[in-house]
């Protein structure tokens, strides 16, 4: 007689993985809403200095929405939000290679790439 052993279920291949993906997202979200809403409330950020400092934290905002979407969807298991979550970010990490804060865009872009290679479906 075949007795099943209790404990804990082993997690799907790159489960761990994408979670750790939904998660530097919904983190990198919160900071981007940060960004936004300091912008639109102190006028303090401008991209090299050019455009409007409002369009750029609104710019800010929209990503924080998209990657808390896109994070979430990943917590869901959607395989969609795996090519999604890479979609975006790319985006934020070239949103933030232009900014006038080279050491911080340096930080998010080798984040979002720990991102990026992890979610990919032959990472």
């Amino acid at each position: 007689m075949r007795v099943p052993r209790l404990g804990v279920r082993t997690a799907q291949r790159g489960y761990w993985w994408v979670s750790y993906a939904a998660t530097v997202l919904l983190v990198s979200a919160l900071a981007n809403a940060a960004w936004g809403i300091v912008e639109l409330v102190y006028d303090v950020y401008s991209a090299a200095g050019a455009g409007s400092p409002a369009a750029y934290a609104w710019v800010w905002i929209g990503l924080a929405v998209v990657e808390a979407a896109v994070a979430t969807a990943l917590f869901a298991g959607s395989a969609f939000a795996v090519w999604a979550g890479i979609a975006v970010a790319v985006a934020n990490g070239v949103v933030h290679a232009v900014g006038p804060y080279p050491l911080w865009g340096a930080i998010v872009i080798v984040l979002d790439a720990s991102v990026c290679a992890p979610s990919s479906p032959t990472g």
